[in-house]
């Protein structure tokens, strides 16, 4: 990583919280909360220069989605699956470097390594942040009434809520569009700090130290210490 200035940005769908990344939908409606959300389907075809919805019959839609709304639900839950794997990249981070919980459970119990990330230096690789919230209830998208709030789609429930176990990480996340996972490089001036663990090897910290000044990056060393 430090060698060819990369970070991973991961599949969602692996993440080890089941309740990541997974919307709880609320599909309750009425005809005319229907009617509505056909209106603005037809609404946003017509933005995209796509006339393809008006050959569609907005109440025989309605009729069909009463008489059966479980085909519509189980199609649009394959639906959001098949997104989630298909589009999105995640790189997370932590807004804190000294806490106890994630030193135990990221840093290899103390012994490993933390960086620190100037986000000013690399405006494109830092592009779409998500500070997560940490809710004490998970919260519930009614799909028809809010279907096109995409602020409420993509931060409140998307991209952005953990619940509150989580808390402790106190983490931001860059999220990725369009297939865009794996390897994403950044700019060398981004790492600015370079934070050893309590019980990191003497050994490793001077390879480490070599590796940094052998790919010309300008950082700052700290090591953790115990009060």
């Amino acid at each position: 990583m430090i060698r060819n200035n990369y970070l991973w940005f991961s599949d969602p769908s692996t993440f080890n919280d089941p309740y990541d990344f997974n919307i709880s939908f609320d599909y309750s409606c009425n005809e005319n909360i229907l009617r509505e959300y056909y209106k603005k389907v037809r609404e946003k075809y017509k933005l995209m220069g796509d006339n393809s919805f008006e050959s569609y019959d907005v109440e025989q839609l309605i009729s069909e989605y009463l008489q059966d709304p479980e085909k519509f639900i189980n199609d649009h839950k394959q639906c959001m699956q098949e997104k989630k794997q298909n589009d999105y990249g995640v790189c997370c981070f932590s807004e804190k470097c000294n806490n106890l919980l994630m030193w135990s459970h990221y840093g290899d119990k103390h012994k490993g390594i933390c960086l620190g990330f100037n986000t000013k230096m690399d405006k494109d690789f830092f592009l779409y942040p998500f500070k997560v919230d940490y809710p004490s209830k998970f919260p519930t998208y009614n799909y028809f009434e809010n279907k096109f709030d995409k602020k409420i789609l993509y931060t409140q429930f998307h991209f952005a809520t953990k619940s509150k176990d989580w808390k402790y990480e106190k983490e931001l996340r860059i999220v990725k569009y369009n297939k865009i996972r794996g390897k994403i490089q950044f700019k060398k001036e981004i790492i600015c700090e370079v934070i050893f663990g309590y019980k990191t090897d003497k050994e490793i910290i001077k390879k480490v130290l070599k590796l940094f000044e052998r790919y010309n990056y300008n950082v700052r060393f700290y090591q953790m210490v115990l009060k």
